[in-house]
């Protein structure tokens, strides 16, 4: 009878129940597996998405590109486009998603996290060309981790010119630039500077710092 009382006993009473028989081991071991549940988001490459997270701030930013069909100018002929910006609480976040440098197109949507280094975007509506590149308001659209990254937050750039930096001093000024509306994804953040690298389609990586002032503002 004490072993079929047991699934209704509260677990703080085990121990009397069962005397020597429950040791400090079983209580550590119930203690570590609550512990390891994580409910952080893993920044990175999945698959077009490129996504980053300040765990500091729970801000979760991202990129996403894809495209369809060619337009004879080697080109695709539908795009799907959009930035996002959300707060990360527990397992998902509610995001907003606009196409960079124009947010009137703007819809909230929502990002949950999966197993296995998956996550799913579900938006209400669709940004121009998505119904034809990807989808995002049938279902759930899943992407799966494909490289982990460092990366804490993902910009765009709002200045005409952003100029890298091979340090963040005003004197390491390199030729290097970036344009309006480049994404950049950041590692690490400095007072008035970023760290990030500059991400092409043809995976050519250039890596520096910019200043904070020359990307779009995320507001709280």
């Amino acid at each position: 009878m004490k072993t079929a009382l047991l699934f209704y006993l509260p677990m703080i009473l085990l121990p009397r129940l069962l005397g020597n028989r429950y040791t400090k081991s079983h209580s550590t071991d119930i203690i570590l597996q609550k512990k390891t549940i994580d409910t952080t988001i893993v920044p990175g490459e999945y698959d077009e998405l490129q996504l980053a997270f300040n765990s500091k701030t729970k801000l979760i930013t991202g990129f996403y590109e894809s495209g369809t069909g060619d337009d004879g100018k080697g080109h695709p002929q539908f795009s799907c486009i959009f930035y996002l910006e959300g707060k990360w609480i527990k397992n998902q976040a509610k995001i907003r998603t606009y196409f960079p440098l124009d947010n009137k197109d703007l819809i909230i949507g929502s990002l949950k996290k999966c197993p296995t280094n998956k996550i799913t975007i579900s938006l209400p509506d669709e940004h121009g060309g998505c119904s034809m590149a990807q989808p995002f308001t049938k279902e759930p659209v899943e992407f799966t981790l494909d490289r982990k990254q460092q990366w804490i937050e993902i910009h765009y750039i709002v200045a005409n010119k952003a100029f890298f930096y091979a340090q963040d001093d005003e004197k390491t000024k390199r030729k290097g630039f970036l344009i309006k509306g480049d994404i950049v994804c950041v590692d690490k953040i400095e007072p008035g500077w970023l760290h990030c690298t500059y991400l092409t389609m043809n995976e050519l990586h250039t890596t520096g710092w910019i200043k904070s002032d020359m990307v779009n503002h995320i507001d709280d």
